[in-house]
């Protein structure tokens, strides 16, 4: 499956990176569904390699795995999401495709939440609790959009202070 997925990055001109960043992506939601993302026990795994409790250092009371899977949407999808506008989009210059990018993570992360919102109406409190993974916070769904957002922010931010200046006179 993986060689098959490589060899559609590589048709479609996709680099190594956005292929690994990707991978990365899909494992970090593998380990959430295992676990259901409210339950993923990261801050034991913490506490055991580095004896640190992140949690009570950071005032958490919720488990915040699933708001690292929202910021790591933007981060990671950033250089897929950018390359495929780059490619259909090819004379486009490099901040406007970054501002398409912004828009199309927050539009996605929308569209998500809204997903998740309808699933959540046919379902028990209970079950739509487990599924969507609020943990009591009214504005999850919220918080959620502006961490993907933020995410692609500093990628593409990052990105864009890295890329080789174009001199266009």
């Amino acid at each position: 499956m993986l060689v098959l997925l490589f060899i559609i990055f590589k048709k479609i001109g996709l680099d190594f990176l956005s292929f690994t960043l990707y991978l990365l992506f899909l494992l970090i939601h593998i380990i959430g569904a295992h676990y259901l993302y409210s339950y993923v026990p990261y801050n034991d795994w913490i506490q055991q390699v580095f004896h640190f409790n992140l949690d009570q250092y950071m005032g958490w009371s919720r488990n915040m795995y699933d708001r690292l899977v929202h910021l790591a949407y933007g981060v990671l999808l950033y250089p897929l999401i950018y390359r495929v506008f780059q490619v259909w989009l090819p004379t486009t210059r490099p901040f406007t495709l970054f501002l398409l990018v912004i828009q199309f993570v927050m539009a996605s992360s929308v569209f998500y939440e809204l997903i998740e919102w309808a699933i959540a109406i046919g379902l028990s409190p209970e079950e739509a609790e487990n599924y969507n993974g609020q943990q009591g916070d009214m504005w999850d769904a919220h918080k959620d959009m502006l961490l993907a957002t933020i995410g692609a922010i500093i990628y593409g931010l990052a990105a864009l202070i890295k890329a080789p200046k174009i001199n266009n006179s």
